[in-house]
């Protein structure tokens, strides 16, 4: 009995130190074989860090690419200043000429035009040469006609040497280191008895690009502007000259022109008023065919100073 129980303990021992001599990586090895691996180690539980390098090829890998819209933001200039450069530029002339060669009407579009890249500098030079579209010379098509068959003032002006057409120009008005507006004087003429101009502006966030309206200059609600810039036209007016406007805008007319006129002057006080902005202040412009061709334009001037109708960043204290 003695004897088995000494064999006994024997194989035992030599299980023990043959199990004891068994390497970790054969174990795991023998665990995936039967399904018993599955579960991870734990240096596999432990977050991995994380590298600039390619564990595979130990490079730094390169910078992604920006994308098309992020390289079209413009950046910070280093002095503030979100207006990029401009350059004053003639973009269209045309030229209607009469048989014998005079010179009968001449269209001249004369712009600034930025310079750069980026989606605003985009969007101001689009908003200039989007106006093109309405210069045509086919608005005189009737002057070499006219010229010939000798009708009118056609032939003596232009043989005197009065030469038709539409000439349009900008120029900067108004700016600080993001916003800027123009001012445009439009020239009209069709070789009448007279002529005619008009006035057109266009006021940008030169960081975005985008044109601003004069919703987004005026503190005022959308649904509000009409009657408040028409308020405000008549109190201009009034101490304008003799005030005759401010009378007609009042309905204070001939009979059967009261409400002409009141509609006038309202149709160009709405939310896409022709304005532009000036050292004296928001200016906004009337036609010349507001009340009757030799009333003349008018305008309405908003001071900075009025934080009652504008909004920051144009509302501005008296210095």
């Amino acid at each position: 009995m003695k004897r088995l129980m000494t064999v006994f303990l024997c194989l035992l021992l030599a299980l023990l130190i043959l199990a004891s001599c068994t390497k970790p990586d054969q174990l795991a090895t023998s665990g995936d074989q039967d399904g018993s691996g599955d579960k991870p180690s734990s240096d596999q539980n432990k977050e991995q860090p994380t590298s600039d390098f390619e564990p595979s090829t130990g490079v730094k890998p390169t910078a992604a690419k920006e994308s098309p819209e992020a390289s079209m933001t413009p950046d910070i200039p280093e002095n503030g200043d979100y207006i990029p450069d401009y350059a004053y530029a003639q973009t269209l002339y045309q030229e209607l000429r009469a048989n014998d060669g005079v010179l009968l009407a001449r269209n001249e579009y004369w712009q600034p035009v930025f310079s750069g890249e980026g989606d605003n500098v985009n969007k101001m030079n689009k908003a200039f040469s989007g106006r093109l579209a309405g210069v045509s010379l086919a608005d005189f098509e009737w002057l070499p006609e006219s010229y010939d068959n000798r009708e009118g003032y056609t032939y003596e002006e232009a043989q005197s040497g009065r030469v038709g057409g539409y000439t349009e120009t900008w120029e900067e008005s108004w700016r600080d280191n993001r916003y800027i507006s123009f001012a445009a004087y439009g020239d009209w003429d069709g070789l009448g008895a007279h002529g005619g101009f008009s006035m057109s502006g266009l006021t940008f966030d030169a960081m975005t690009g985008e044109r601003l309206s004069i919703a987004d200059v005026l503190s005022v609600p959308v649904e509000m502007i009409t009657d408040v810039l028409y308020d405000e036209y008549i109190s201009y007016q009034s101490g304008v000259g003799d005030g005759s406007n401010a009378d007609m805008a009042r309905g204070n007319a001939w009979d059967g022109y009261e409400e002409y006129y009141i509609d006038s002057v309202k149709s160009q006080c709405g939310a896409d008023a022709v304005f532009w902005l000036a050292s004296d202040g928001v200016n906004i412009f009337f036609d010349q065919y507001t009340f009757f061709y030799a009333a003349g334009a008018s305008w309405l001037v908003i001071p900075y100073s009025r934080f009652d109708l504008i909004r920051a960043p144009f509302a501005k204290r008296p210095s």
